[in-house]
């Protein structure tokens, strides 16, 4: 295959890769939009109301840029955005627009956050991985050496952090110590193509991979060593994270749900709902953010009871990655 015709397949994969009343609550940010969180559900008007709103502002500030209500401690949403090739900042608790990044992302086809609050993005059409401090729109460190396309990334309690590369050499580069290449690398030889990455409470590595057209989830115990075939399927525009009861969380675009597993492969519950989920995060608290791709919507779930608390929309673009800042513990 041409290198063309691979960049072009990645960046596809890459893409599709508090409850009160059912009353609209209101804000209006410094930024001019007045962005609404829906509790249960939003007039047709009131929606396209908002995404036209939410579209002008972003296009006038496409250089980046971030309001103090990033910069002072709020529960955070970082929101990967394909369209304009920038993440979104969005405040937890009222949903409300205060920052888009743009420099150094190139196509994000996987964000995480580590335990100091820093922003970690992979870049799909760099090969690279790029890092901001809380409160800025500016990398201070950039990971290369990677020499594929990435799709997705988790960054342990310490530090390290572990990309998986979609093609054309599939697997999980890591980068320990604060190192800016590759310290070592996991592989399975049946991997066609790389997909999501997670991290169980025991610093254990779940990584998903397509061998031809069956979908695998491999566990690289402690992050080192051989891999083990969980025996689970994983949808290749999935993403994976964990509760911190050590159940594996998977969307399903298709059902469409998040489907819980006890592991290494057994089904335990799903929750249902409309839309098309994507990348999905659990804060402190026990709500479950998932971005909602081709609904242009972040859906707020309970995670305990399932119950949808509210809905956040997200303009003209399709939410893909979800990450949070704070964050909880991955490994206890």
């Amino acid at each position: 295959m041409k290198k063309s015709s691979i960049a072009l397949t990645a960046v596809l994969v890459a893409v599709v890769l508090a409850a009160c009343s059912h009353s609209p609550t209101s804000v209006t940010p410094a930024n001019g939009v007045h962005n609404q969180i829906i509790q249960g559900g939003q007039s047709s008007a009131n929606r396209e109301a908002f995404l036209s709103l939410s579209s002008s502002a972003v296009s006038q500030k496409k250089s980046g840029w971030i309001e103090k209500d990033a910069t002072q401690g709020h529960p955070l949403m970082y929101v990967a955005d394909n369209n304009c090739s920038c993440v979104r900042i969005y405040r937890q608790d009222i949903g409300e627009l205060v920052g888009v990044i743009t420099a150094g992302i190139s196509v994000p086809s996987g964000i995480a956050t580590d335990s100091l609050g820093n922003l970690w993005v992979t870049n799909n059409n760099a090969q690279d991985v790029t890092v901001y401090s809380p409160g800025s729109t500016s990398p201070f460190k950039t990971l290369t050496g990677l020499n594929s396309y990435p799709s997705d990334i988790v960054v342990a309690d310490d530090g390290t952090a572990y990309v998986s590369t979609f093609s054309p050499t599939p697997g999980v580069y890591v980068y320990a110590n604060g190192a800016t290449t590759p310290t070592y690398a996991l592989f399975d030889t049946r991997a066609s193509y790389g997909l999501a990455v997670t991290l169980d409470k025991h610093g254990n590595i779940y990584w998903g991979f397509a061998e031809n057209r069956r979908d695998h989830v491999d566990e690289f115990v402690r992050g080192i060593g051989q891999p083990i075939d969980t025996g689970l399927v994983l949808r290749a525009d999935a993403f994976m994270t964990f509760d911190g009861a050590d159940h594996l969380l998977v969307s399903n675009p298709n059902l469409p749900g998040i489907d819980v597993y006890t592991l290494p492969h057994t089904w335990t519950r799903t929750i249902a709902h409309s839309g098309t989920p994507y990348g999905l995060a659990l804060n402190r608290f026990g709500r479950l953010f998932v971005g909602e791709h081709f609904v242009h919507e972040i859906k707020v779930f309970d995670y305990r009871s399932g119950q949808l608390l509210r809905t956040i929309p997200t303009g003209t673009f399709y939410p893909t990655c979800v990450a949070l800042y704070p964050r909880p513990p991955l490994t206890y």
